[in-house]
Parts: structure tokens; sequence; C-alpha cells
């Protein structure tokens, strides 16, 4: 087996991405291309190169005159991201409810909330944050659509740092995902459809925004 080795574009995206979800660099942060090269001891082209990932990832905004800043959370923001993400999930359950995978996605959903259920004090919070997020995930990996799952996983960094900006997201997090396991237990899909769009229902902004 072939070892590939990561390059360095990646990891300079792997390194930007892990600072904006820690919040070392927080929302609207001006990240400097040449501040970045210096810092992190490479050429400025792997630098416009991971940040330009990361744009696609809409981590990051880029702006007429090429100046690059991590995403500012807004209102408006978050209601296309929940949207954005319910539809998915819906969709999801739909294309398991039809192909007769609901085993499938109840055993998905029961490993993933069971892990978050599990999760204690001695857990990381960001840590806690992601397994909220997995269990959203997992309704997606039922379907074994591959193309769903790379939707999910574009989305799934600012997923997360949407939640870990609200605590009360994270704290509602539990009881809701219950709900909806509940549901698909049932088997009624009108149930599930009703369960993810309760749980994607947010109207408050994040804290710590600036």
């Amino acid at each position: 087996m072939k070892v590939v080795k990561s390059s360095i574009r990646d990891q300079v995206y792997e390194e930007i991405k892990r600072r904006i979800l820690m919040r070392k660099y927080p929302p609207g942060y001006v990240l400097n291309i040449v501040h970045l090269s210096q810092e992190l001891g490479v050429s400025n082209s792997p630098i416009r190169e991971a940040l330009s990932m990361l744009v696609n990832e809409k981590l990051v905004t880029v702006t007429a005159n090429t100046k690059f800043r991590v995403i500012k959370l807004d209102e408006e923001l978050l209601q296309q991201l929940n949207s954005s993400i319910v539809s998915l999930l819906i969709g999801a359950a739909r294309l398991c409810y039809k192909e007769h995978r609901l085993d499938q996605l109840e055993e998905s959903m029961e490993k993933a909330f069971l892990k978050q259920c599990s999760a204690d004090k001695t857990v990381d919070q960001k840590d806690r944050y992601w397994l909220a997020v997995e269990f959203d995930r997992s309704i997606i990996t039922a379907t074994g659509n591959t193309m769903l799952e790379h939707i999910f996983e574009n989305w799934s960094n600012l997923l997360y740092l949407s939640t870990s900006l609200v605590s009360e997201a994270y704290n509602n997090s539990i009881a809701e995902h219950a709900q909806i396991l509940k549901a698909v237990k049932s088997g009624d899909f009108l149930k599930i459809v009703e369960k993810l769009e309760i749980h994607y229902d947010k109207h408050f902004l994040p804290t710590n925004m600036e």
C-alpha cells in the first residue's frame, strides 16, 4: 500500500480550520496572507489555496479586493444553514424510508445518540459539540449515499461552528435527538419530518460573535 503524504496546502488548510473552529480566529477576523505565510513558514500560494478551500466550506468569506475573513454569523446565515441542513436530513430520511433502510437508520442514529449521552464532564466541550453534529451525520450515513455524505461534509464545519457558539443549541440537542430517534423507531415518516423541523427551528443569534 502506498502512503500518500499530506500536501503543504492541506496541512495549512487543516491548521487554519482548526484555529477557526477553536475560535482562535473569531467570527469576522481578517486572515492576512502575508502574516499567515510568515507564521506558518510557507509561501503565499498554499495559504491562498487553503483559504479558497475554506471559502468553499463557508468558513471564510472573500471580498472583491481579496480580503479573507472568518465567516461572521448572523440571523440570516443561521436560518439559511438550518433550512439547508434540515432539508438534507429530511431527504436522507425519506431515502431510507423509500429504500426500506429504516433499520439501518435506527441503528446508525442510536449508536450516535448513545455516544452523545455517554459524554460527561470528562469529555472536552469541543468534542461534545462534534458528537451533536455526528448524530445528524448518522442520518446521512444510513443512506449509504456517498454524494449526500459529501454534501453534509462540506457543511459540517459551519454547522459545528454555529452550534459551538450557542450554548442553548447543545443543551437542547440531546432531548431533541431523543425525539427524532423515537420518531424513527415508530416508522412514521411525517413524525420524523416534524421532529427534524423542530430541531432546526432556531431563532437565536450566537453569543461571543465578536
